[in-house]
């Protein structure tokens, strides 16, 4: 989806259509993405143990 959002002028409005989620989650992961210049930042880290 970020790849999409990035190659369509960052349009999050058509993203959120064509990929079914919220405005405000393509903008975010979009962000997100942008801030970092990493894919990592993206992966879903739900349920995970932090360090111990």
């Amino acid at each position: 989806m970020v790849k999409w959002v990035l190659k369509h002028n960052h349009d999050y409005k058509q993203a959120a259509q064509k990929f079914d989620i919220t405005y405000s989650r393509a903008y975010a992961w979009t962000q997100k993405y942008e801030q970092a210049n990493d894919w990592t930042v993206l992966k879903d880290r739900r349920g995970k143990i932090r360090g111990r």
